[in-house]
């Protein structure tokens, strides 16, 4: 792309857009006989469009929280090298969708939501340790597991599609950060974006 092109954000989107319209049409051809492709189906359980959309605001969520100085590690990083400084968070990050997983199969997806949100909502209200501000990232990043698998039940005939959903979520999460938004350093806020982000995964995990 050219500088020019790259310099206007909203032309991103229509990259996804085009996959998604091929994909689409891919949905309505016949494939040979020897291809064991399920029939595309973009229907829903009664209501399930509304969670559905309820879990693509969780994700547009985290997405912007991530963008922001919401889980700000302070100077526990600065005083490490580099590397060690980028990999930790990230760490943390992998950690916590991982856990994520495990937890919801052993406790369940809406106890799991509820408690990692809701710790993680608490950590945010208040100024952050270096330390936990790794624990609140950690914790935050548990509810994508919980997204997938949710959107993923939804959308059973295209499971691949409920997965670019998602991701176009996380990519809608950014953009006020590709605009040049400046987002006030609120431990208020990200406590509340946080819980606001709990109460709609739980709501959007309800069973069908």
């Amino acid at each position: 792309f050219s500088a020019e092109l790259c310099a206007l954000p909203w032309l991103l989107p229509l990259v996804p857009m085009l996959f998604g319209a091929a994909i689409l049409l891919l949905g309505k051809t016949e494939f040979s006989e020897g291809s064991h492709n399920a029939e595309l189906s973009l229907e829903t359980p009664k209501g399930g469009l509304m969670l559905l959309i309820l879990l693509f605001f969780v994700v547009a969520l985290r997405s912007f929280m991530g963008t922001t100085a919401a889980f700000s590690t302070g100077t526990l990083l600065s005083a490490l090298p580099t590397v060690w400084a980028g990999f930790i968070p990230v760490l943390c990050l992998a950690c916590g969708k991982a856990a994520g997983g495990f937890l919801a199969d052993r406790f369940g997806r809406i106890p799991t939501a509820i408690a990692s949100l809701g710790l993680c909502a608490i950590l945010l209200f208040f100024p952050l340790h270096p330390i936990m501000a790794l624990c609140a990232l950690f914790l935050f990043n548990m509810s994508m597991p919980l997204t997938l698998f949710q959107s993923a039940r939804l959308l059973r005939g295209a499971k691949g599609t409920a997965f670019g959903l998602l991701t176009a979520a996380l990519f809608l999460g950014v953009v006020p950060f590709f605009l040049g938004v400046q987002i006030p350093a609120s431990n208020i806020l990200f406590g509340v974006l946080a819980a606001v982000s709990g109460v709609l995964l739980v709501i959007g995990l309800k069973k069908l």
